[in-house]
């Protein structure tokens, strides 16, 4: 099995030895999908840390209304990773 990261690199080297062995292998869907994937996986990253931010900011704020508003921000970006997580599963 290759490391993906080989597979980046090495696209063209591939495609030949995929032709060349007479394999049914589409390498640029399989590339395509990696990048999905990484995609998600950096909006996820993202997404979770501004979601730690907000709790510190919440444990941190001295208003009702301050608190509120955090908690309000914190509850879109829990919706957006409840979107996208399971997402990242079907890739």
């Amino acid at each position: 099995m290759l490391d993906i990261k080989f597979i980046r690199e090495h696209k063209k080297e591939l495609k030949a030895a995929i032709e060349n062995k007479g394999m049914s292998l589409n390498l640029d869907e399989l590339l395509s999908t990696d990048k999905q994937r990484s995609t998600l996986i950096q909006e996820i990253d993202e997404l979770r840390e501004q979601k730690n931010k907000l709790n510190d900011e919440i444990n941190r704020a001295k208003s009702d209304g301050d608190r509120k508003t955090s908690i309000t921000k914190g509850k879109a970006i829990k919706d957006k990773l409840s979107e996208l997580e399971p997402k990242l599963g079907e890739v």
